[in-house]
């Protein structure tokens, strides 16, 4: 037996009345509420039905019947109160009308469209709010199917678009699964918008309802079909038809833009080129579709930026690929200049995106707008263009050092765009320089670098309002952000003459009241400047050279001494000597006196190095041998000078440090002739007990450094060291209270020691020291220096080298105040002092102690007997050899002496070794 349809089926076919299918009363089980509405009209041409497109013509009324009442029961049970009766029913609908397998007879696509939008419509779609989630997934099944493959799925909108929109175009979403919500956006973002072409504008406001809120779902494959649904409706809708929509669209379309997975923004950015491509307002455009696009531009993935570049430029008329909308109008004139003052800069990222495919084809891009923006020009526009063409024609050579995509020149027309556009682009860019976040400051200064390189001489009217956020940005923590604002700095120096921004910076940059980050910042700015001029050999008059190196050696500048400042003051310095190569003869003095005062630094030796490699630059430019011919040329004028202001010096006075290497980097022959003007300036410095302490601690160690110097301390030998010893050194030595006068006593008692020690006093001129009262006291003085045992330690220094090259020359009255002296530091708390001064007792006994009598002499030696018995053997064996030094000169007195006391000791070995030697 057959199946219960092929039984309805045969009954049918014998009763067999020609009547439609709206009267089946007559049919046993079938109810009469259901009736199957006539159909619409033929389907489009346009419209594939894949599956059914080899179905048979329709086979008359019989067939129509038998399927109607073959899936009668099925839609009857979609409204039965059992949920598997429900999920069956939508089942067996789906197979009947829609079959899966490629064995079962695929139906009439006309009798499906009439039965699937006449009497089963309404059912399937209520199910689309069944409690159960199967039902609901075999009726979106179900409809899908219906939409892709019927001939007029438009039939089916009236009931299915306020369904849908019931359930899923409202806030919140009533459909709970993510998996039917996808399927619900499939559905509409597919067949429905595809193949309803026209049919869809009734209901086009509930169609934007469920996309908007698909845009706004959590799950990231609702976003993606979401976007493409705005892809197909822009495809198939006319402009105007969505042009309502637009607000609503970009509200839900736009904050997509940030979504954490990198193919949710490019589908966003996909939605949104064609939208824009359909047409949107200049306002929406700039107010909010501009602001979103513009943080995509530093995504962190390259696929993304690739999109947002391609969209942009596509946006301001760049050609792109005809598989990709190539045949979109570009935009009218009006709209192109207010696109470009918010799109141009977000694409002239791309010129510095990391990425080189992402650079040239932003270069590309480029080329398009400025031939467009070149073909809307007006007669005018045309004549400022050329006038612009001529004066970039008297530029410089393009720079062989810009780096990819700038080696070569680009085209006239696009670089005649920037320039058009400089003055509305330029204040947003700049300002965004001072935002408070890093991306948008990095994009500033990478867009201000493409700007200046793409605009030429053009950005000169602009430099009052550029130079000053450029400096500030210099010195911006971000260092990508400094970096690129460098760059752009040396474009600008490079394409603007030096004639048009010298001023300013000079003005910045020795500005009186300027702060010292700001200073630095200018003449980091100013260096790079400086260094592009030069490599492209721009010219330099000696106006603004004298200008230039007259800021430079202003206290303002120069007087800076923080190791950056002084890092950067170099550079300029370096860069001017290249800039003007020969012409630094003119200027020669003030640069060595800048180079001088940076090789005095005390922060980086290495920055020292520099500054003196950097003499030798200048030596060279100027026709010089070495740095030595500068300093014969120019020594004896620069030390005039600084001796015209001593009297207002300080320890950090720049001209304290200039007058310090002057006198170091002088070989002798040179030196000679500043010896004098040399002590003049020292004497004038070091008596004054009023002056800064730290300034006389200065010039002491700085003449300690000069006399330890073979080459120099020959500069100072005879009277030149007779004249510092009794004018600098011995007044500084007089006793002030306090531990700063003690610094500057113990730094005045080591030159001291320094001086004798290299014996630069002759003969005669210590005799005439000796008998002057002054030398011997400053000694005994600073013998009992209480404040630092160091200063004693010299003291003991300087005596012993003034008793081996003086000591005979010292009286009767002189050794018999001198031997007490040296014998109280015996007692000092400073083993390392008693053994010092042990070593001068050796040399007094055996050069002065022939002027002693004898009772004098007894006390010397006695004295010394105890401090041979000191618990210390270092102490012991010091004094030993003292007193067996002694013995050559009274060694009956000594052994007297050391007979006497031999057997208190408690250690004979050293009696024993100074009897020894008496009996020798």
């Amino acid at each position: 037996m057959g199946s219960i349809d092929d039984f309805w089926r045969q009954l049918n076919v014998k009763k067999g009345p020609k009547a439609t299918l709206s009267g089946l009363s007559n049919i046993p089980g079938l109810t009469t509420h259901s009736r199957t509405l006539p159909a619409k009209g033929s389907a489009s041409p346009s419209v594939p039905a894949p599956q059914f497109a080899a179905a048979l013509a329709p086979s008359g009324l019989p067939d129509q019947q038998g399927l109607q009442a073959s899936i009668q029961r099925d839609i009857n049970c979609l409204t039965d109160k059992d949920r598997n009766l429900r999920r069956t029913a939508i089942s067996q609908l789906k197979s009947k009308l829609f079959p899966d397998s490629e064995n079962q007879k695929a139906q009439d696509v006309q009798l499906l469209q009439q039965i699937v939008s006449g009497p089963m419509l309404v059912p399937v779609v209520r199910l689309l709010a069944d409690p159960v989630e199967q039902c609901r997934e075999g009726s979106l099944t179900l409809l899908a199917s219906a939409a892709e493959h019927l001939p007029e799925p438009a039939a089916l909108l009236s009931c299915l678009m306020p369904a849908v929109a019931d359930r899923m175009g409202d806030v919140p979403v009533e459909e709970p699964s993510e998996e039917l919500r996808l399927a619900i956006i499939g559905l509409i973002a597919g067949p429905v918008i595809l193949r309803s072409g026209q049919g869809l504008l009734p209901y086009l406001t509930l169609v934007m309802k469920v996309v908007c809120r698909a845009l706004e779902d959590p799950f990231h494959d609702i976003k993606k079909a979401g976007c493409s649904a705005i892809a197909n409706l822009c495809k198939q809708l006319p402009s105007n038809a969505l042009r309502p929509q637009h607000d609503a669209l970009l509200a839900s379309l736009l904050p997509n833009l940030g979504h954490q997975h990198s193919r949710v923004r490019i589908s966003t950015l996909a939605a949104l080129d064609t939208l824009v491509t359909k047409g949107v307002s200049e306002q929406a455009m700039v107010q909010v579709i501009a602001p979103a696009v513009k943080p995509l531009v530093s995504d962190r993935a390259s696929a993304v930026r690739k999109q947002c570049f391609a969209a942009v430029g596509s946006w301001l008329g760049a050609s792109r690929p005809a598989d990709k909308g190539g045949d979109s109008p570009p935009p009218s004139s009006a709209h192109h200049r207010a696109f470009s003052v918010e799109l141009l800069p977000v694409l002239l990222l791309g010129l510095t995106d990391e990425a080189s495919s992402i650079r040239d084809a932003t270069m590309s891009r480029l080329m398009d707008i400025g031939q467009m923006h070149a073909d809307m020009q007006s007669a005018d526009d045309r004549l400022k263009s050329n006038e612009l063409a001529s004066s970039s024609q008297s530029q410089a050579s393009w720079p062989a050092s810009f780096t990819h995509p700038f080696q070569a020149q680009p085209a006239a027309a696009t670089q005649h765009m920037v320039q058009d556009i400089l003055p509305a682009i330029l204040p947003s860019v700049v300002a965004d320089l001072r935002d408070w976040t890093v991306a948008l400051r990095l994009n500033a200064a990478r867009c201000l670098q493409s700007i200046f390189v793409l605009a030429g001489a053009a950005p000169s009217a602009h430099l009052p309002h550029l130079l000053s956020p450029l400096c500030s940005a210099a010195g911006d923590e971000e260092e990508q952000v400094a970096h690129y604002v460098v760059q752009a700095a040396q474009v600008l120096g490079a394409f603007v003459k030096l004639g048009h921004w010298l001023p300013l910076m000079v003005d910045s940059m020795a500005a009186p009241q300027a702060s010292l980050p700001t200073r630095v910042n200018a003449l980091v700015v100013l260096s790079a400047m400086l260094h592009a001029a030069g490599v492209v050999q721009q010219s330099v008059d000696s106006e603004q050279l004298l200008l230039l190196v007259g800021a430079l050696c202003s206290d303002a500048v120069r007087g800076v001494d923080q190791a950056p400042a002084q890092q950067q003051l170099l550079a300029v310095i370096y860069n001017t000597i290249s800039l003007a190569g020969g012409q630094c003869s003119l200027v020669s003095q003030q640069l060595w006196l800048l180079l001088l005062q940076l090789q005095a630094s005390e922060s980086s030796q290495e920055l020292a190095m520099q500054a003196a490699a950097a003499s030798q630059r200048l030596a060279a430019a100027c026709g010089q041998s070495s740095s030595a011919d500068l300093a014969a040329m120019h020594a004896p004028s620069l030390i005039s000078a600084l001796a015209q202001n001593v009297d207002s010096w300080t320890s950090h006075s720049p001209d304290c440090h200039v007058f310090s290497v002057l006198l170091l980097s002088c070989p002798g022959t040179t030196l000679s002739a500043l010896i004098p003007q040399a002590l003049q300036i020292t004497c004038s410095i070091l008596p004054d007990a009023e002056r800064d302490p730290a300034l006389r601690i200065h010039v002491l160690q700085l003449l300690e450094r000069m006399i330890a110097n073979d080459d120099q301390a020959q500069a100072l030998q005879g009277a030149a060291a007779q004249h510092l010893a009794d004018e600098a050194l011995l007044p500084a030595l007089v006793w002030h209270a306090g531990k700063t006068a003690a610094a500057v006593r113990f730094a005045a008692i080591s030159a001291l020691s320094t001086l004798l020690a290299h014996q630069l006093l002759h003969s005669d001129q210590l005799q005439a020291m000796l008998s002057g009262d002054r030398l011997l006291p400053m000694l005994f003085q600073s013998l009992e220096e209480e404040y630092f045992v160091d200063t004693r330690l010299a003291a003991c220094s300087a005596t012993y080298h003034l008793l081996v090259s003086a000591g005979k020359l010292l009286t009767y009255e002189q050794c018999r105040l001198t031997y007490p002296e040296l014998l109280k530091r015996l007692d000092d708390s400073s083993n390392t002092v008693r053994t010092s001064i042990c070593a001068a007792l050796r040399v007094f006994v055996e050069n002065a102690s022939s002027s002693l009598d004898d009772g004098n002499a007894t006390y010397l030696v006695n004295g010394m007997l105890i401090h041979m018995d000191d618990g210390d053997p270092v102490i012991q064996e010091a004094v030993c050899t003292v007193l067996e030094s002694a013995t050559a000169h009274r060694p009956a007195l000594v052994n007297e002496a050391v007979s006497r006391v031999s057997h208190m000791h408690r250690n004979s070995t050293y009696t024993s070794r100074v009897l020894k030697a008496c009996e020798k």
